[in-house]
């Protein structure tokens, strides 16, 4: 993001756009809720979550907070947890997904309370997004050490 934008745009033009746009989206957001609730409720499509999957998600961040250096638990038994139609409540992964999008339409996303504003929300994504820290990270060939 940082070399895709300009420093003038980077500083003017980004934000009000973002702005307007969150804006729109949490002015629809029950429409877009609507839309991802049907979605929740299709037949068609099992929400899966297996142990394996879990424990190489769990792994992977343990690397990254003791900077490589855990050990590899080996792999889970792969047993897959799937809903069709939607019963699995508020508790299961199509619920916590649906509650995680609706947090972020808010704005009461990473401990913020009541939500933040929706310039004080673009801020903190701008700035999430040109911290060198979250940039290593994104980038597997970036090599801070050189």
């Amino acid at each position: 993001m940082i070399y895709t934008t300009t420093i003038h745009t980077h500083r003017h033009l980004v934000p009000k756009c973002c702005e307007k746009t969150l804006q729109l989206l949490r002015d629809n957001q029950e429409t877009l809720l609507t839309i991802l609730e049907v979605l929740l409720c299709d037949p068609l499509y099992l929400w899966i979550v297996s142990t394996t999957s879990k424990a190489k998600a769990s792994n992977a961040r343990t690397k990254l907070s003791l900077g490589g250096k855990a050990a590899n638990k080996g792999p889970a038994a792969s047993v897959t947890k799937a809903s069709g139609g939607g019963e699995e409540g508020s508790g299961g992964l199509a619920g916590r997904a649906l509650l995680a999008v609706r947090c972020k339409l808010c704005g009461a996303e990473g401990g913020a309370a009541g939500g933040v504003s929706v310039r004080g929300h673009v801020a903190r994504l701008i700035h999430e997004a040109t911290d060198p820290a979250n940039l290593c990270r994104l980038f597997h060939g970036w090599q801070a050490y050189l």
